[in-house]
């Protein structure tokens, strides 16, 4: 990720996303004194600092996912939920609230 000055337009920070060099950041989302990132094809968000790029916290939306499924009463739909990926961010200014979209082969 590069941090840019809007003022003078040159590189204020630079800070990796990733252990794997190859994932691309498919979209982001500020929130407060953060930044939510969703890699592609990923189903992790990760959280970083806005100023620093302290890398704060990682959330697996699978998780929650695979449970919504196992709690289903349709049968097809209690087999473990695969594929699943981020799709859309956004925060929220006013509840404070981070909404995901995300995508799930069942």
């Amino acid at each position: 990720i590069f941090v840019i000055s809007p003022e003078n337009v040159t590189v204020e920070h630079l800070f990796s996303t990733h252990n794997n060099t190859s994932a691309q950041v498919y979209k982001m989302v500020n929130s407060g004194s953060g930044v939510w990132l969703a890699i592609r094809n990923s189903p992790v968000i990760r959280l970083f600092h806005a100023k620093t790029g302290e890398h704060l916290e990682d959330y697996d939306i699978s998780t929650v996912v695979h449970h919504l499924f196992t709690g289903s009463h349709n049968s097809s739909r209690r087999r473990r939920a695969e594929n699943v990926r981020v799709t859309a961010l956004l925060a929220s200014s006013s509840t404070g609230a981070l909404w995901i979209g995300g995508y799930c082969h069942v």
